[in-house]
């Protein structure tokens, strides 16, 4: 699946106990936090992101049933209110706002191994 991309990914811990009772987030409070990089040559187009950076994409209906698969089978979850109204910001199949940085492959230097390819 991730054919064309490599590279590192950081992930922050959570604590599901510190988070609201009602899920999901605003898409303003999700993609806030979020910057994603990209090194190389050019910026990725839209359609480009859709075909080769599907980790990226954002389908409303899985969000809809992870959360209620977490209220069902996780005790941090069980309280939990799905905001109905939020969730219809959320794209049904698309990629979200977020922030997207591009690094020029010949400016990031040599010890930056990683970048995205076009297939």
């Amino acid at each position: 699946m991730q054919r064309s991309m490599r590279g590192h990914i950081i992930i922050y811990p959570q604590k599901p106990e510190n988070i609201l009772n009602v899920l999901p987030h605003s898409v303003e409070n999700i993609c806030a936090p979020i910057c994603i990089i990209f090194i190389g040559s050019q910026r990725p187009t839209q359609t480009w992101l859709r075909s080769h950076a599907k980790p990226l994409i954002v389908r409303r209906e899985r969000i809809r049933k992870a959360l209620i698969w977490l209220k069902a089978h996780n005790i941090l979850y069980r309280d939990i209110k799905i905001d109905e109204n939020t969730l219809t910001t959320f794209p049904e199949n698309d990629i979200l706002s977020v922030h997207i940085e591009i690094i020029d492959r010949e400016d990031s230097g040599e010890d930056l191994s990683s970048w995205y390819e076009f297939n």
